[in-house]
């Protein structure tokens, strides 16, 4: 009887325990499907999107700003944007409101006094959760040149479809020159940017990028951190200036250009009566820098020197800034294309 009755209370016990593991089986999966549900439901990702400003999730902040919207925008930049709308805001107290937008979801933010600061967009994403991000849009566009078949990263992002705008067509640096002088790229373009993007060739150091002296071009070749290229660039700059300043000829460009050139027609039509006659002059503080090459017969560089030039009269320095491209024609480099650009000289900024 006493045995009989230990078995009855055992098989309570036991009922019990499974009962209660039953219990919290059935609750589990219960929070589990909750969590799952509001994951489907919009405003958990409004609250996501406060919980990682509080916690700085800055990575998870950029990585679902592009997800939202495409950008190309660097990490750096975007969250400059967002430290500068929320860092002095009490996240606890803000209140949203769902915008009236067809075709978009938009919450607006306010502050305890009602006053705005910031609209969230949310999307939908392949696996059903939603994404909130506060979208910033710069006002800086660029077009990237790179050797044509090269793939590049902008700011660390592949380029879509989209971004490509033409390919194996002549680098702008070489406008002016028949085709058999230039150099065939790829061209992209970005905008919506708040500063110069960083673009990379993908598993190849060799590359870097030079700005073009008159547009938001970028320019992207080889390295050519050369001594003797720098000093011909030089001498070529001293040449071309030398013209206007009725020291040299335009036999003596002639010899360093491509004659049949936009560049060249110009010089040679030139009228350069209006610089004085002088009898000192000379050139001081010559570099040649942001030397690349976008081909193996092709060169394009900075040269920024100052000229200065006195008579009985007047006496001046003129702060220079020249940008060349560069065609290798018969074993001889000549001078397809020239920017003028003073301000490339760092002696202009003072």
């Amino acid at each position: 009887m006493k045995s009989r009755k230990i078995n009855m209370t055992f098989i309570g016990i036991l009922l019990l325990v499974v009962c209660l593991v039953g219990e919290f089986l059935f609750l589990n999966a219960s929070k589990k499907q909750f969590l799952a549900k509001e994951k489907g439901m919009p405003e958990s990702a409004i609250s996501t999107y406060f919980k990682n400003l509080k916690s700085k999730d800055y990575n998870q902040l950029y990585q679902d700003s592009i997800q939202v919207k495409f950008h190309y925008n660097s990490q750096q930049d975007y969250i400059q944007k967002v430290e500068e709308t929320y860092s002095d805001i009490d996240l606890d107290t803000l209140s949203y409101r769902k915008v009236a937008v067809e075709g978009k979801l938009q919450y607006n933010l306010y502050k305890e006094d009602n006053s705005y600061v910031s609209t969230l967009d949310l999307v939908q994403n392949a696996d059903g959760n939603w994404i909130a991000t506060t979208i910033f849009e710069g006002d800086q566009s660029y077009d990237i040149e790179v050797p044509t078949g090269l793939k590049i990263k902008i700011n660390g992002i592949d380029p879509n479809s989209e971004t490509q705008t033409s390919q194996n067509v002549i680098a702008k640096n070489f406008n002016g020159v028949s085709e058999q002088f230039g150099v065939k790229v790829d061209r992209y373009h970005v905008d919506s940017l708040f500063s110069q993007p960083k673009v990379t060739v993908e598993n190849d150091e060799s590359y870097t990028v030079v700005k073009d002296a008159l547009s938001n071009t970028l320019f992207v070749g080889k390295k050519a951190d050369n001594s003797d290229y720098a000093n011909m660039l030089i001498e070529y700059a001293k040449t071309l200036a030398r013209f206007p300043a009725k020291e040299g000829t335009i036999n003596d460009i002639a010899a360093i250009a491509i004659t049949d050139s936009d560049m060249y027609a110009r010089l040679r039509t030139m009228q350069n009566t209006w610089f004085s006659s002088h009898n000192v002059s000379n050139f001081s503080n010559e570099q040649a820098t942001q030397m690349i090459q976008q081909s193996e017969d092709t060169l394009f560089g900075t040269v920024t020197f100052d000229y200065y030039a006195e008579n009985a009269d007047v006496n001046r320095t003129w702060n220079i800034g020249y940008q060349m491209s560069l065609k290798k024609v018969n074993g001889s480099w000549k001078i397809a294309q020239l920017a003028v650009n003073n301000d490339l000289n760092p002696n202009k900024q003072k």
